[in-house]
């Protein structure tokens, strides 16, 4: 039973989510994530391009638990800093870091796992 319960710890603590971030959890989620890559979508909950991408996100946290993957929704006024210093635009934007980089890259890829 005790190695039962170690295993299903174990899953839980290895299985990613996206994680919703604000202005006010944003330096909190960095720090948190500071040796792993950094993906970020800036959203709007209108966006139908943005709904889409939903389950595409989840599936690549859950597969990639060793990229931080957080929402930020950019129609939230409280996030216009965060919006602006990242020059998110359109919607959805992606940007990312590297592990122990400070510097966020525009990601144009494919929005695929």
């Amino acid at each position: 039973m005790q190695t039962l319960l170690l295993h299903a710890m174990a899953a839980a603590a290895a299985a990613a989510e996206v994680a919703k971030v604000d202005a006010s959890t944003y330096e909190a989620f960095l720090e948190g994530a500071q040796d792993e890559w950094v993906l970020l979508d800036f959203y709007a909950p209108w966006c139908g391009h943005c709904r889409r991408l939903d389950p595409v996100l989840t599936a690549f946290a859950e597969q990639h638990p060793e990229v931080a993957v957080g929402k930020i929704d950019a129609e939230k006024r409280m996030n216009e800093p965060l919006v602006e210093a990242h020059g998110a635009d359109s919607y959805p934007t992606l940007r990312f870091r590297r592990a122990g980089s400070p510097a966020f890259q525009d990601y144009h890829g494919p929005r695929d796992a």
